[in-house]
């Protein structure tokens, strides 16, 4: 018995040993997610499945829901009446920044990967389809960020938690009491904010990356400037003014708020001001520009970001072929208007401000440029706006306008912030600006996609931001066109003018971050693409411009090649039968979503094979 017992358990020993081995546990963090990004595709498509998956709609519903009330700040921008869409109003205060992995937000996004995996992508309508395609790569880019904190900057130049308060609170809306007493308890909350925000800088600074002088020297000017300004803080005036349109209050109850936010700015947020300018001091020197290119960081990163902020699996070689295309473009019309009789004359005529339309107000720029969307663009129908003036005390001069879109449940909140201190001294660069932010730019194209009734989540997703500026800015392309030049060539001329900076400054930018280059390759790259070439020293003061603001102009430059692009090569596919206003009708009702998966789109809906 006790032989035959051994040889049964030899047998199973070694039917252990030549059997088939245990798969080895997948290490998951940011790599493990980028890699999914990398090999992201949209499915395909089953066009004539019409018939919505009931249970993936009740997913939808839910998702948007959780997505919905995860921001208060969000929350109050993205929604207009809560209580009609049954939302239940988060807690009105800030969002917490910790250092380290945020396991409970790995478990979410893990979570809603999972069960959007579990759904059977053949079972989708055609609609959903890609509803499913942008939930998936949005939520890839989530998880990767999650695993990527190291790197994840809210002290950065230009995307700092300063930078977020004044772009939150300077255009909150009061629609009723409610929403005032929201707002002054958020507010009341910045300096706790602040606080996280800068134990999180410690934190990442103990851990090898401290904040560069150039975001030191950003951040104490902001600081400077909210300080100095005293009772004329645009957080006081722009409150004032506001107030006075909020229903449902009287002068005293307006007096009574006005007093509360005044005495929170100057007794709470001036000291809390105060202190973020002293704190970061502490960093002036500490850190080696060079060791903030995205590559050198981790490279896995750099991959993550450029994707992230390129909304598209796109590899990186690809994005810089696109957006050489994209420079070589608009060049090459440039370069033609030259050789055409009239065209560069009207561009001089423009900048000596001989044509009317560019020496219009702001109200009648839009209303023109409304009149004349159909031109180019499918008509959008009925549409309510307002054009509101920033306040001249404090509105850099910088600033043309831009749009605050509207909520997601009211297409008749669109407003259009237009600045009376803007001294540009190109005449027609205001038009431009207004046609990328209102008709058929962003208030356009935000409009338009509200109006197909899609996917509420969809218009929550937050990789959007190539799709969203490359759409303003081939818009304000189309602008100049409709202004009335008769001259496609002057037209080029003119948004060449005002715009290709975009694209040089993109270019670059994955040059410096990704590819690591050097400014004389900088320098060569543009000599042999582009018929604009500088010196040295220009390309080395560029080089230190797109590491301290890495990524920043990028999905601009990106996004705005590859509409280009895109209208290019469906005008070579489909020849003489191409039309330019069903090509955007594509775009526009494809709607947001990562860019490889709009061009499967459009040439779906225009009956092109890839």
């Amino acid at each position: 018995m006790k032989k035959t017992i051994i040889i049964l358990l030899c047998i199973l020993f070694l039917a252990g040993c030549t059997g088939k081995k245990e798969e080895p546990e997948v290490k998951i963090d940011g790599a493990y997610y980028v890699e999914q990004m990398r090999n992201f595709k949209p499915g395909n498509k089953n066009k004539g499945n019409t018939e919505p998956n009931k249970d993936f709609t009740q997913y939808l519903d839910w998702l948007f829901e959780e997505k919905a009330v995860s921001s208060f700040l969000d929350f109050h921008f993205n929604i207009y009446d809560y209580k009609a869409l049954g939302l239940e109003k988060p807690e009105a205060v800030l969002g917490q920044y910790k250092y380290g992995l945020d396991e409970e937000q790995i478990k979410y996004y893990t979570d809603v990967l999972n069960d959007l995996r579990a759904f059977d992508y053949d079972s989708l309508s055609y609609e959903q389809q890609y509803d499913y395609d942008c939930i998936e790569f949005d939520t890839l880019c989530q998880l990767a960020s999650l695993y990527f904190y190291r790197y994840n900057f809210c002290m950065k130049a230009g995307e700092s938690v300063l930078d977020t308060v004044m772009g939150y609170f300077t255009d909150y809306t009061f629609n009723d009491e409610e929403a005032v007493v929201d707002y002054l308890n958020c507010l009341n909350d910045i300096p706790r904010a602040f606080d996280d925000a800068l134990t999180y800088t410690k934190q990442q600074a103990d851990d090898g990356y401290p904040l560069l002088d150039e975001w030191v020297n950003y951040l104490q000017e902001t600081c400077d400037s909210f300080i100095s300004a005293g009772e004329k803080n645009d957080l006081i005036l722009s409150f004032d003014r506001r107030i006075e349109s909020c229903e449902g209050l009287d002068e005293k109850a307006k007096e009574d708020y006005k007093n509360q936010n005044r005495q929170i700015i100057l007794e709470q947020l001036m000291p809390a001001y105060k202190k973020v300018k002293e704190d970061v001091e502490q960093y002036r020197g500490k850190a080696n520009e060079d060791d903030y290119r995205f590559f050198v960081m981790d490279k896995d990163y750099a991959d993550y970001m450029y994707m992230s902020k390129g909304c598209s699996s796109y590899s990186a070689d690809e994005m810089l072929q696109i957006m050489t295309d994209g420079l070589s473009i608009v060049e090459a019309e440039y370069v033609s208007s030259l050789y055409e009789d009239g065209s560069f004359e009207k561009t001089i005529a423009a900048l000596n401000g001989e044509y009317e339309v560019f020496t219009m107000s702001h109200e009648d720029t839009l209303a023109y440029l409304y009149e004349h969307e159909n031109e180019y663009f499918p008509e959008l129908g009925e549409v309510k706006y307002t054009v509101e003036m920033l306040d001249p005390e404090n509105a850099p001069s910088t600033v043309v306008a831009y749009y605050w879109q509207a909520p997601i449940d009211n297409d008749d909140i669109n407003i259009i912030r237009v600045n009376p201190n803007n001294d540009s001294e190109i005449t027609y660069a205001p038009y431009g600006t207004l046609a990328h932010e209102g008709f058929p730019g962003h208030l356009y194209q935000i409009v338009y996609y509200h109006k197909q009734n899609p996917s509420k989540i969809r218009l929550l997703l937050v990789n959007n931001l190539a799709y969203l500026e490359g759409w303003a800015e081939y818009a304000s392309y189309y602008g100049y066109r409709m202004a009335g030049l008769e001259d496609d060539y002057a037209a080029s001329v003119l948004f060449y003018d005002t715009n290709e900076y975009f694209f040089e400054y993109s270019i670059a930018d994955l040059l410096t971050n990704y590819y690591g280059y050097t400014a004389e390759e900088i320098r060569d790259f543009f000599n042999e693409n582009s018929i604009n070439c500088y010196s040295l020293e220009y390309y080395e003061a560029l080089r230190e411009i797109m590491i301290e603001y890495s990524g920043q102009y990028f999905p601009y430059g990106l996004g705005t090649s590859f509409m280009l692009d895109l209208r290019d090569q469906a005008a070579q596919k489909k020849g003489s039968d191409f039309d330019i206003v069903a090509l955007n009708k594509a775009i526009l009702d494809s709607g947001i979503m990562p860019l490889n998966v709009l061009k499967s789109s459009v040439f779906e809906r225009l009956g092109i094979a890839e």
